[in-house]
């Protein structure tokens, strides 16, 4: 996986949900949660023709989440595979933040307002969520809301 993060025809591919990417992550990964990746296999080199994915110019993508006993990528890799991705170009980093970790290598936090999928993820969790926590939610402002029409329903 070091060397994929030198190799400009590869993705690292942190595939966790964005509450665990949060708490730190594999430097210059990017963020797909595996519920996102069949919707957005654009980002790792496909096309879009019809219903049906052009994956002949893919990226080599190396994917990891949690760890060995993590579902998350094996499920998003299936998927990808079911959807057009060449398997061959597919690379498990089955040991994922956990080994990585363990190992002691450099992790960093994912600035949350930085990504437009996991601010608006966050910020629908609060409007949804029945707990009045005072958490404070920054967005990015081009998803600042320009006009309100009262509380999300319930």
């Amino acid at each position: 996986i070091l060397h994929a993060l030198n190799d400009k025809d590869a993705l690292v591919v942190d595939m966790r949900v964005i509450d665990d990417r949060i708490k730190g992550t594999i430097p210059n990964s990017i963020s797909m949660p595996y519920t996102e990746v069949a919707m957005r296999m654009n980002e790792l080199g496909c096309a879009k023709h019809g219903a049906k994915w052009d994956c002949s110019k893919a990226k080599k993508v190396y994917a990891f989440c949690n760890g060995p006993v993590c579902p998350q990528s094996p499920i998003a890799m299936n998927a990808m595979i079911r959807d057009g991705f060449p398997a061959d170009k597919i690379y498990y980093y089955r040991g994922g933040m956990l080994d990585w970790e363990a190992l002691g290598l450099t992790t960093v936090r994912q600035d949350v307002a930085g990504q437009g999928h996991a601010a608006a993820e966050l910020l629908l969790r609060a409007l949804l969520d029945d707990d009045e926590s005072n958490e404070t939610i920054v967005l990015p402002t081009e998803l600042v809301v320009r006009e309100s029409t009262g509380p999300a329903p319930r």
